[in-house]
């Protein structure tokens, strides 16, 4: 499955193979609420930059017990933080962390994980042979006259063979599976509106029951980067530079009729430098040897001031000097 994609959000274009995962969009999320506090400037002309602002906004629930999300120093400090994390929250002892460098005073990094295991409430019939497109493969599922496991599979529409859907409950009423057959190639977000915007128009007038159920075991594992982040810079209010190094995202995805079982990791890694100043630099001396004047300004506010300073009128100087003959100016001994 070498040309198997994993696109970085839920909107992204993609191939016949294609793979996503919130995870990382989970990081940029942190990056940039956390982290830009959403304001901020950079490469307007980076689409994928675009992409994942764009999808900041769309919504996906996560039970706690499933996300965990870190940013922090590029220190041991934070990779110890980390890996205890993991240990405590998902008994996870090796992650993608262990080949990282902790050791950049001025570097920070992003990481995330989601670690889901969804269990049906019983296990389905396995089938060893079964055809797809011409290939005979494991599935899961059940046939005709199975009616105990019928009541497991929640048909959401039929339309035609080639386009129908069905929605797998598990022990935890919140987590579904749901499967959409369909010869459309759409982005993730859009083919997932079909499946809304099907179901809920057509179920209005049908009530859809399956009599067989089949799927194919998956199981995978795939890791990327992606490579149009690195080296951009995102510049905050203040003026601080951010620029991301290096990023990764690893998914392993197994579905078998027992449930299915999801780890999705992903990290960025960010270059902190100097405040930014888009001012160019002129050096020049500064000698008070003409004419000048001195002010001396005292902006201490209490209370009542700042109270009737709310329009931020302007504070004028206390002391004001102009100086042109010097002599005027220096005490004589």
């Amino acid at each position: 499955m070498d040309n198997k994609i994993m696109v970085p959000t839920i909107n992204s274009q993609i191939g016949d193979n294609a793979v996503w995962c919130c995870a990382f969009q989970q990081a940029w999320n942190d990056f940039q609420n956390s982290i830009l506090y959403n304001t901020f400037t950079y490469n307007e002309k980076n689409d994928l930059i675009n992409d994942l602002i764009d999808c900041s906004n769309i919504k996906t629930l996560l039970n706690p017990s499933d996300i965990y999300v870190k940013h922090g120093g590029m220190g041991e400090e934070t990779k110890e933080e980390i890996k205890y994390e993991l240990l405590k929250k998902f008994q996870i002892k090796k992650s993608i962390i262990d080949k990282l460098q902790f050791d950049n005073p001025m570097g920070m990094i992003i990481y995330s994980i989601l670690c889901k295991k969804l269990t049906f409430s019983k296990k389905f019939k396995i089938f060893k042979k079964e055809d797809f497109k011409g290939q005979l493969i494991k599935h899961f599922g059940f046939e005709s006259g199975d009616n105990e496991y019928s009541k497991k599979v929640f048909p959401l529409f039929y339309v035609g063979n080639n386009d129908f859907a069905i929605k797998l409950n598990t022990k935890r009423d919140t987590d579904t599976i749901i499967l959409y057959r369909t010869d459309d190639k759409k982005n993730f977000k859009e083919a997932y509106e079909d499946v809304l915007s099907k179901t809920n128009e057509l179920s209005k007038t049908v009530k859809y029951c399956a009599k067989s159920f089949k799927a194919p075991f998956l199981n995978f594992k795939v890791t990327t980067s992606y490579d149009k982040l690195n080296g951009e810079n995102f510049i905050d209010e203040d003026r601080q530079v951010y620029t991301i190094v290096s990023n990764e995202q690893e998914l392993i995805f197994e579905l078998t009729n027992e449930g299915a079982r999801i780890r999705s990791e992903a990290y960025m890694k960010h270059l902190i430098t100097a405040k930014y100043d888009n001012r160019y630099e002129q050096l020049d001396d500064y000698i008070f040897n003409g004419d000048y004047y001195l002010f001396i300004v005292d902006n201490y506010l209490d209370e009542i001031q700042l109270i009737m300073n709310k329009n931020k009128e302007n504070n004028y100087p206390c002391l004001a000097i102009r100086v042109s003959d010097i002599d005027l100016f220096q005490e004589k001994n």
